[in-house]
């Protein structure tokens, strides 16, 4: 198979928590430059790009969060595009102690749809990374800044360029993040209470 120039490939990336939990963050991206280019391209680049965005939190987390696995979709052609290993990143590297699997970085990125954010949850964050008050250090706000900033631009990669966002059922429409926000304070993500999974 080949994906096509405007092709929306969904990116399900995993991680698993403390040896049970499933964390899932799920992205679209967009091949905007000419194509085509064969299925394993198009994975080594967003491989790459996932890369990119996740080196910026392994010295922030646990040695038990681990990268699993990321799985590939075509959605303009409705077709599966395989399960991959992670590219470089494997696993937190910091010794520190873990916060409970719930808590999360949260960063959103708005786009010009009313009340249509797009939202990523980072967990295994460790506990020295919260400061005296209960907020975020600030090195973990610039975490969040750096990510979207890669988000909010199209990435180059070998071999084609990519825009995030995603295929709106309201607009029927590609929409694109135009701005992002990140603050201190803690997250929750409820759906991931321990033992239920991502």
């Amino acid at each position: 198979m080949a994906v096509n120039s405007g092709d929306i490939i969904e990116v399900s990336a995993r991680g698993e928590f403390d040896g049970t939990e499933d964390v899932v963050n799920v992205y679209q991206f967009k091949l905007t430059s000419a194509g085509p280019i064969t299925d394993t391209e198009a994975v080594s680049d967003l491989l790459d790009l996932l890369d990119d965005l996740y080196v910026l939190w392994v010295p922030k987390q646990t040695t038990n969060y681990i990268y699993r696995d990321v799985r590939f979709a075509n959605q303009t052609q409705s077709t599966l595009m395989g399960t991959f290993p992670w590219g470089a990143v494997t696993a937190g590297t910091n010794v520190g102690e873990s916060l409970p699997p719930g808590n999360a970085a949260v960063l959103n990125l708005g786009t010009a749809i009313p009340r249509v954010i797009l939202r990523k949850f980072i967990g295994g964050i460790t506990k020295a990374l919260i400061d005296a008050d209960g907020t975020w250090d600030a090195s973990i706000v610039t975490a969040m800044l750096n990510m979207a900033a890669i988000l909010l631009a199209q990435w180059t990669g070998s071999y084609g360029t990519w825009e995030y966002g995603f295929f709106s059922p309201k607009t029927l429409q590609w929409e694109t993040p135009v701005a992002a926000t990140a603050t201190d304070i803690v997250g929750y993500q409820r759906r991931r209470k321990q033992g239920r999974g991502s």
